[in-house]
C-alpha cells in the first residue's frame, strides 16, 4: 500500500482531521515533516483542507537560517501558507532549567497553538512516526516510567494529531525518494550527545537484528497499552464521579470506596484526583502515588505534600486533595513510625533503610552524613520520622547540654522557608538526627552500647 493511502486510512481510523479542516503543519524541513507536508498536500483537494506551515527557528545551529529559506521555498512551490518564528531556545533552556530538547519542544508547541488560535485552524499536525514511537517507549522504559510512559506517543492529544504514526522511517525515506523530494538534515541528529539519538543509532538497529519488525511490534504494543490506559482512566473518572465531591477548593474521595478497588485502579484514581486538583501531572511520580495509597491503611489524620503545591490529607473516612498554590512545595511532610530492619520509600523518592546490629567494633562507626549509628537502647519512646514541632531539641554535648531545634537551624543559617521542610528523626521531642546533618549526642554509640540502630538514607529514585 502506498504511503499516502496508508496515511489517509490512518487519519480516517482515528478521526484525526475532519473534511474541510484547517491544518497547521509543524515544518522543520527534515525528512519527516517534508513527507507530512507532501502527504497532506496530496489530500488537500479531496478533503478540502486549508494547509498552513509553521517553522520554528531554535537559535541553536548556525545553518538554521538556511532551513528557514528551504521551508519557505518549499511552501511557495506547494502553495501553502508559511510562517516562521525565532525562539532563543538556549536562553529559554537556562531560564527553565530544562534541557535544550525539552525547551525546544515547549517552544514549538506553544507557538503552534498560538498560530492555530490566531489563524482559526482546527488541528496541529506533527510528523512523529513508528520509529519515534519505539524510541519513546524505550526511553520511557529506561527512565522507569509507568503505563502512561510505555503507551508512548498518542495518536491524538487535544488539537495535536500525528498522521504518520502508522508508518516507519524506512517507508518515509522510500516515499521521499519516489517523489524526488529534498529535505534538510539537522546535524545534531547525527551525534549521540542526546539520549534519544543513542537509542535511535545504537539500540533500535540491534533490536531489528534480534527480531525483524521490532519497531512495528513495539508500535503495536504501544497502541495496546494506550487502549488499556484509556480504559483505566475512564474507570478512574467514573469512580470519582460517583465516590467523590468537590467543594471549598478541594476534592474529597471516599476512603472506603477506594479501598474496595484493585490497587492498579487505586493508583489511576489517585493520579486522576491529582490531575483534577492541579490540572496537570507534572513532577508526579509513582512514589508520590504510592505514598498516598499508603495513607489508606493509616489511622487518624495524616498529610502528604506533593510537588506543585498539592496537599493530600487522610481525614478518617476520606482523602482530601487540595492545591495550596505553592509551586515551590516539593518536600513531602509526613509522620512515619521507624522500626528496625525495614526499608521506607518516602514520597519524594528518598529511601531510608534501617538495620539492628550488635555492637562489636567501634572503629566501624560511619563518618558520613548519609549513614548513622544510634544506641538503640537509649530510645525511650516510639521513633518517628517527621517534620519539626514546637518543643523539639537536640543534645549538643556529652554532658547533656541541650539546644532547641529552632536555635540549631538558625545557627546553621538554614533559610526560614526551608526549616519546616527538613525531616528529623525524633524520640518524642528529643531530636535523634536532623537528616543529612547533626545527630544528638545523647544517642551516640559508646563502649557501653549493646544494640545499634543503623540508618541509611539514599538518593532520589524516580517512578
Amino acid at each position: 500500500m502506498k504511503l499516502e493511502q496508508k496515511t489517509k486510512q490512518f487519519i480516517e481510523k482515528f478521526h484525526m482531521i475532519p473534511e474541510g479542516a484547517g491544518v497547521l503543519i509543524g515544518l522543520s524541513g527534515g525528512a519527516d515533516s517534508v513527507a507530512l507536508l507532501e502527504v497532506l498536500c496530496s489530500l488537500r483537494d479531496s478533503m478540502k483542507l486549508r494547509l498552513v506551515a509553521v517553522h520554528v527557528h531554535h537559535g541553536i545551529r548556525p545553518e538554521a537560517g538556511q532551513d528557514v529559506d528551504f521551508c519557505r521555498a518549499l511552501c511557495e512551490r506547494k502553495q501553502v501558507e508559511f510562517f516562521c518564528e525565532y525562539v532563543d531556545v538556549p536562553g529559554m533552556s537556562k531560564e527553565l532549567g530544562a534541557t535544550l530538547e525539552e525547551a525546544g519542544r515547549q517552544a514549538r508547541y506553544q507557538l503552534f497553538e498560538q498560530y492555530r488560535q490566531r489563524l482559526e485552524l482546527d488541528v496541529i499536525a506533527v510528523a512523529h512516526h513508528r520509529n519515534d514511537q519505539a524510541e519513546t517507549m524505550l526511553f520511557q522504559l529506561f527512565r522507569g516510567s509507568g503505563l502512561r510512559g510505555l503507551s508512548g506517543i498518542p495518536v491524538k492529544r487535544g488539537r495535536i494529531v500525528r498522521p504518520l504514526l502508522g508508518v516507519s522511517r524506512i517507508e518515509i525515506e522510500a516515499y521521499l525518494t519516489e517523489k524526488n523530494l529534498d529535505f534538510v538534515t539537522d546535524a545534531t541528529n547525527a551525534g549521540d550527545e542526546y539520549s534519544r539519538n543513542k537509542i535511535r543509532h545504537q539500540i533500535v538497529p540491534v533490536a531489528e537484528e534480534i527480531s525483524n519488525g521490532a519497531v512495528e511490534h513495539m508500535s503495536q504494543t504501544a497502541a495496546q497499552l494506550r487502549e488499556i490506559l484509556d480504559f483505566m482512566e475512564s474507570q478512574a473518572r467514573a469512580f470519582l464521579d460517583t465516590h467523590s465531591k468537590q467543594g471549598d477548593g478541594a476534592l474529597y474521595v471516599s476512603v472506603e470506596a477506594l479501598q474496595g478497588v484493585h490497587v492498579a485502579l487505586q493508583k489511576m484514581i489517585v493520579t486522576e484526583a491529582i490531575f483534577r486538583v492541579l490540572q496537570g501531572r507534572k513532577d508526579i511520580t509513582e512514589r508520590h502515588v504510592e505514598s498516598i495509597i499508603g495513607l489508606l491503611e493509616k489511622d487518624g489524620e495524616k498529610i502528604v505534600h506533593l510537588p506543585n503545591g498539592c496537599v493530600v490529607t487522610k481525614s478518617y473516612d476520606r482523602l482530601v486533595f487540595k492545591s495550596t498554590g505553592n509551586d515551590n512545595e516539593t518536600v513531602v511532610l509526613e509522620q512515619i513510625k521507624i522500626e528496625p530492619n525495614q526499608t521506607y520509600v518516602l514520597s519524594d523518592g528518598i529511601i531510608l533503610e534501617t538495620k539492628l546490629i550488635s555492637c562489636n567494633n567501634l572503629e566501624n562507626i560511619p563518618k558520613n552524613n548519609c549513614t548513622k549509628w544510634f544506641d538503640y537502647d537509649k530510645i525511650s519512646e516510639t521513633l518517628f520520622l517527621r517534620n519539626r514541632d514546637k518543643g523539639d531539641y537536640l543534645t549538643i554535648r556529652d554532658d547533656g547540654a541541650r539546644k532547641s531545634l529552632q536555635d540549631y537551624l538558625v545557627n546553621e543559617k538554614v533559610p526560614k522557608g526551608i526549616r519546616d521542610k527538613i525531616r528529623i528523626l525524633a524520640d518524642g521531642h528529643h531530636v535523634v538526627w536532623v537528616l543529612g546533618k547533626r545527630m544528638s549526642s545523647h544517642y551516640k554509640v559508646t563502649e557501653h552500647t549493646k544494640r545499634i540502630l543503623q540508618i541509611h538514607i539514599g538518593g532520589n529514585t524516580h517512578g
